[in-house]
């Protein structure tokens, strides 16, 4: 049987306490992709989201940003849940050119970020990394924030937008505080959107597949931030 993933992330504020300060998002429970090439929903299995309510859980990220999706999201996890949503690595190079792309992204959002159930918009599913990132893809990721972010405001919906990174684009992570960036060149277009609209800089931990592969150094307490 196919084992579920569970996903953390870790952001860093971006106003004025970037990069000085990080804070673990508490209770981010994330819904599962589909397979790889299946043009399937995201599981947004009731059993899946009940499980995270059970737990406490009344933050997920969904890897697409459908209307029913999300509908779906917030109505397992009940009163107060807060949805963050995905644009889908195919569509990013798409809606970096284009602002028609954005707010037809923007308008299917756009009533749940005024209802208060979407409060934040990765922009891609892959976490980009740091040392050896595709300079083009970052560029592509920054413009697709950027339109993003202005089709929303322009639309009365002012949200968020920011990009998951693979941890390994911080050279150190310990202490927080004291964390650096591995390659911050690539890295700039995306940082300066962030400082600028007070997005939060996030990165995408695993923290089940760290322990299992290092369970014999790795409490499990430990990866899961117990």
């Amino acid at each position: 049987m196919r084992r579920a993933l569970w996903h953390l992330l870790c952001a860093a504020a971006a106003a004025r306490a970037f990069p000085r300060r990080a804070e673990i998002l508490q209770n981010f429970g994330v819904v599962s992709r589909p397979a790889a090439g299946k043009k399937t929903r995201p599981e947004t299995r009731p059993a899946t989201l009940r499980r995270l309510r059970g737990e406490g859980v009344q933050r997920t990220r969904l890897f697409a940003y459908g209307a029913k999706d999300i509908e779906d999201a917030a109505t397992a996890l009940g009163p107060g849940a807060k949805v963050a949503v995905s644009v889908p690595d195919a569509e990013v190079e798409a809606v970096g050119r284009d602002y028609a792309d954005a707010k037809r992204i923007c308008a299917t959002i756009a009533p749940a970020v005024r209802a208060g159930v979407v409060d934040l918009i990765f922009v891609g599913v892959e976490p980009p990394s740091g040392i050896g990132a595709d300079v083009g893809r970052l560029a592509s990721l920054a413009n697709a924030s950027r339109t993003i972010a202005a089709a929303c405001a322009a639309a009365n919906a002012t949200v968020p937008v920011t990009v998951a990174y693979n941890l390994n684009c911080l050279r150190s992570s310990y202490p927080p505080s004291a964390s650096l960036f591995a390659a911050p060149g690539p890295l700039r277009e995306i940082l300066v959107h962030l400082r600028a609209t007070g997005a939060p800089f996030a990165i995408q931990l695993d923290p089940h597949l760290a322990w299992s592969q290092s369970y014999y150094d790795v409490s499990l307490a430990f990866a899961t931030f117990g």
